[in-house]
């Protein structure tokens, strides 16, 4: 099987896409017409052959033939013409008979298109592979220059089995046809016909030729050696929860396996290379007397690859661990409110008569504060923690009430869940009860409930109790809160409802 295309492109500064082709590109056309000569016949002696092999008990599908329009009708004729002549197709007298039908290209004309659904679903399936798209593009990896070919009509030059041939036929008005060469629309089409590409160009194949069904890549390699690294591909994996509890070791031994494992493919048969880790007691990890079960399993996998192991200084090696050793500065996690006037006016006042930073904020502002990790900057009760500072949050309801709305419930919040919320402001505050608070303030948000789905199980069904048959014979009751207290000192409601007239509200002291 062989081929040669040629297409002339256009000067960037072209004004037209009509313009005619360079006289040198036709001149060596011309030359070598034969090179470039249509195929005709059936080409005989390929070494692959298209086959349909049916299903047992399969009966011979039937199609009926749809009315179309005159220009549909010329486009049938010339193309039946022009396929009578070429040989690939002939008269047939075949119990099968697919319908045809059109379907318009994007430059307006007419693609003939025979139906083979009923016919491809009695077919066994082929269980050739297509090649991986991905194995595909890895080998173009170094690649300068790239020759790209497209075959004309490359399924009509392999052969029909001469037993099947009967199964491709179809009608049309103007006769019953069945096809001598592969046509397109069959299902094992594609897997024969890259078959029969692999078979012609198995010599190149890998070397310097790529070939996707009819798709013929060209490419020459070139290859430097030395030390100038670039990443080819990035990897993260979510540690199993089976390993969440496993010490720093094993899980960065258990990192190793998978990407040993995903990309087994470059490495396994590759002559040392060099696996980076900054845990040094990893790369004794052969010297081991005695290991457990899992990392035994693991050692006999990562025997397989020929690698050096190299410690590098978590200090010298920052940007593989950027991403996870500050959390606190993403900034997907920051969120900013004004701390006005009132609101510092707010905290001194809590600071002073909160039950757990009472005493140390007013040793703190005193003339001589004892040294610990507790400061107080413009009135604001700071503990310094791991590098950084935290806001300490008084036992004041209304001032935790405000700082829970503000990272919870505003617009670049998210309302997002308990867990997510005590992380960010864990972050920020150091918050006593903080989990208990919480988990509260989420409960209550009626927000969460109108658009959240549930992740918990219905609720029974409600079983109506019988109508009372007088005032007074059935009362409810129902205590709700707890409230921000009113000026009296209320904060939760008492419901008294009689269940057959009205139902009454009574202010209460809940605590």
């Amino acid at each position: 099987m062989g081929g040669c295309f040629l297409h002339a492109l256009p000067p960037h500064d072209a004004s037209s896409t009509n313009s005619p082709s360079d006289p040198r590109i036709t001149e060596l056309l011309d030359a070598y017409s034969d090179v470039f000569e249509g195929p005709h016949r059936v080409v005989p002696d390929r070494p692959i052959r298209h086959e349909i092999i049916l299903e047992d008990g399969a009966v011979p599908p039937r199609g009926c033939i749809y009315r179309m329009s005159e220009e549909e009708l010329s486009v049938l004729r010339a193309q039946l013409d022009d396929l009578l002549e070429k040989g690939w197709i002939r008269p047939s007298s075949s119990s099968y008979g697919a319908h045809v039908l059109f379907v318009r290209k994007k430059n307006k004309d007419l693609r003939l298109c025979i139906n083979y659904r009923k016919l491809n679903a009695q077919t066994i399936r082929n269980a050739d592979p297509l090649p991986r798209i991905d194995d595909l593009l890895e080998r173009l990896g170094g690649a300068q220059f790239f020759s790209k070919l497209d075959l004309k009509s490359g399924y009509h030059q392999l052969e029909i089995r001469k037993e099947d041939r009967y199964k491709t036929a179809f009608k049309t008005r103007y006769g019953h046809f069945e096809w001598l060469v592969m046509p397109f629309g069959l299902t094992n089409a594609p897997a024969t016909f890259q078959a029969a590409m692999t078979t012609e160009f198995r010599h190149m194949l890998d070397r310097f030729v790529l070939i996707y069904l009819d798709d013929i890549l060209v490419c020459i390699l070139e290859q430097h050696d030395g030390y100038d690294w670039h990443p080819m591909e990035y990897f993260s994996h979510k540690v199993p929860p089976i390993n969440s509890l496993d010490d720093a070791r094993k899980k960065e031994l258990l990192a190793f396996v998978m990407a040993l494992k995903r990309w087994r493919h470059f490495l396994l048969g590759r002559r040392w290379f060099t696996w980076v880790t900054d845990n040094n007691p990893l790369t004794y990890y052969k010297t081991q007397d005695t290991v457990s079960n899992t990392i035994g399993r693991w050692m006999y996998f990562i025997d397989q690859f020929d690698f050096t192991p190299k410690h590098v200084p978590g200090l010298s090696n920052r940007a593989a661990d950027a991403l996870s050793r500050r959390p606190d500065l993403c900034a997907m996690s920051h969120h900013a409110f004004a701390f006005d006037e009132e609101l510092q006016r707010h905290f001194i006042r809590a600071y002073q008569s909160d039950p757990d930073f009472g005493t140390l904020y007013a040793q703190l502002s005193s003339d001589h504060p004892p040294a610990n990790h507790f400061r107080i900057v413009d009135g604001y009760l700071l503990l310094h923690s791991r590098g950084k500072d935290l806001l300490c949050v008084p036992r004041d309801f209304h001032l935790r009430t405000r700082l829970l709305g503000e990272y919870r419930d505003s617009r670049l919040a998210g309302h997002f869940g308990v867990n997510r919320t005590i992380a960010r402001l864990r972050q920020r505050f150091r918050w006593p009860d903080l989990i208990t608070d919480v988990t509260r303030y989420c409960d209550s948000c009626e927000v969460c409930r109108r658009s959240k789905p549930r992740n918990r199980n219905p609720y029974g069904e409600l079983h109506p109790m019988p109508i009372p048959r007088e005032p007074g014979l059935s009362i409810a009751m129902d205590v709700t809160g707890q409230f921000p207290r009113d000026r009296l000192g209320h904060d939760g409601i008492v419901t008294v409802v009689d269940r057959l007239t009205t139902a009454t509200l009574v202010s209460c002291r809940r605590f």
